[in-house]
């Protein structure tokens, strides 16, 4: 049976980043093991958690969304460990992604095949760059499904914070969406090596950005430059829910896709 080509392309995207998307799984998943399995002790020992953390910069504290309080709740514990680590490695790779989802075949020369089969290239653009975010998607509800069950196994929570994960789910979903999209649109632009270099930067300022803003005289629209305000899981860890801010975040990898589109259509793929 001849399968249309549009079919394949997606069928191909899906099977040939299942084994990177499985070992993402797995190695977030015994990260969360690690944070979970440690929560009962230190949620016990809020005195000297308290004393600790005395010893710290407030300002650090802070940008980290860390204090006794947060720290003596499985959200709170959840937000300051796998959260952060999540903003920063998670949005790395996520930009990586991205710029694999048509960069990688720029630079194989395999697009040159793609151009002769009778789809369109608007097709092919948002069928690689569109699993792309779907697998990300994927990989976040089951590491919050993971998180859950570890949750109500390991820990002495009475109730699991299913509003919370799905929140957070959506959002770390959300900022990774931005860094795929913007990761693509800088390999289309500059090319595979470069837009890897853009979707770091873009990270490592935008956290920096974040924890610059906590500190006295630093002015009020530095906020705006961060990720993290948009998304601001300091406020979900603490009410489990997302603020309205994070649509600005769907709006930003909508306007990064859309650029795309005509950026790819006039793009010299024999190059």
């Amino acid at each position: 049976m001849i399968q249309h080509p549009l079919f394949a392309i997606i069928k191909f995207e899906f099977v040939s980043k299942f084994k990177g998307m499985l070992a993402w799984v797995i190695f977030w998943s015994l990260f969360i093991l690690l944070i979970v399995g440690f929560y009962d002790s230190l949620a016990t020992n809020t005195q000297e958690l308290e004393k600790l953390l005395t010893t710290l910069p407030p300002q650090l504290l802070k940008a980290f969304s860390i204090d006794v309080a947060s720290l003596s709740t499985i959200e709170g514990m959840l937000n300051s460990r796998f959260t952060t680590f999540s903003i920063i490695v998670g949005g790395i790779w996520a930009g990586w992604l991205g710029v694999q989802a048509i960069g990688r075949d720029a630079s194989r020369g395999t697009l040159v095949w793609l151009a002769t089969q009778p789809i369109s290239r608007r097709a092919i653009y948002l069928a690689k760059l569109g699993t792309t975010i779907i697998w990300v998607i994927i990989v976040n509800a089951i590491l919050m499904f993971v998180s859950a069950v570890q949750i109500d196994i390991l820990t002495s929570v009475t109730s699991v914070p299913i509003e919370f994960l799905i929140s957070l789910g959506i959002g770390l979903s959300v900022y990774y969406v931005v860094l795929v999209s913007l990761g693509n649109l800088g390999a289309l632009l500059w090319g595979e090596e470069k837009g890897r270099y853009l979707a770091i930067l873009v990270v490592m300022v935008s956290y920096l950005m974040n924890i610059v803003r906590v500190f006295e005289g630093v002015p009020e629209f530095v906020k705006y430059l961060t990720l993290n305000f948009y998304f601001d899981p300091e406020t979900l860890s603490k009410t489990g829910i997302l603020g309205n801010e994070v649509w600005l975040l769907v709006l930003l990898a909508t306007i990064f896709t859309i650029v795309g589109i005509p950026i790819f259509a006039r793009k010299d793929i024999g190059d």
